[in-house]
């Protein structure tokens, strides 16, 4: 009889610890670790960011068939320039942006650019801007190298001087639009592109220096800007 007493009670107790046991396995194998709010904000402010700039890196490829070109003064208007970019040299980090203000894709091939001097670039090949949207000009390609700019033409023989200057897009003899910046006026600052107020997104209000601000959105390359999206509003 103690014999058979003693049999049942270890049992039992064998029994206990193993519910016991299994109890702490699955509560511990079912809770997930944590994860602050902090870490995953950034995570995804940072893969919004990446995947933003991945989709602006395929603007300014060619269109499946030909398209309208600009003739009329203000269907193109520029809206932000970098003459003097911080985190890399100038000769590989200057670009400026431009903006299609019409309903209809539009094909620059055959526009010049020109700084009203001896400098000018023409585009040679098929680029088109969609209706709406943004394209960026610059002297570097390779956004590893130029501040992590999504530049859709690369020129050469034209360079934007830190202390002001001229851009001019023209066809022909029309100037589709046309600025003619200056540190003070512009605000120019270095590492930060000079950005007009969307306000004044037309080829009239963008020569007034007072529509422009420096830009204050940080690039993936640590310089400011907002090369291929709209510019926030100036202060």
């Amino acid at each position: 009889m103690v014999h058979s007493s003693l049999l049942r009670m270890w049992t039992m107790i064998f029994v206990a610890v193993g519910l016991v046991a299994g109890l702490a396995t699955a509560e511990t194998t079912a809770t997930p670790p944590t994860i602050t709010l902090e870490k995953a904000v950034h995570f995804t402010a940072d893969q919004t960011a990446i995947q933003e700039y991945q989709v602006f890196q395929t603007a300014g490829k060619p269109g499946p068939t030909r398209l309208y070109t600009p003739t009329r003064p203000g269907e193109l208007v520029i809206t932000e320039i970098m003459v003097d970019p911080y985190r890399v040299l100038d000769t590989v980090g200057e670009w400026f942006e431009i903006f299609n203000a019409t309903k209809s894709d539009l094909e620059l091939q055959g526009l010049v650019v020109t700084n009203e001097g001896t400098e000018r670039f023409r585009i040679s090949q098929s680029l088109v801007i969609p209706a709406g949207g943004f394209l960026i000009f610059g002297n570097n390609g390779d956004p590893k190298s130029n501040g992590g700019v999504p530049v859709a033409f690369v020129y050469t023989g034209f360079t934007l001087a830190n202390t002001g200057g001229a851009i001019v897009i023209q066809n022909g003899a029309t100037i589709i639009d046309s600025v003619r910046y200056d540190a003070k006026a512009f605000r120019l600052m270095s590492g930060r592109a000079a950005s007009l107020d969307p306000r004044a997104f037309n080829a009239t209000a963008n020569d007034i220096g007072t529509n422009w601000c420096p830009a204050t959105q940080l690039m993936p390359g640590g310089d400011y800007g907002t090369p291929g999206f709209m510019n926030p509003n100036c202060m």
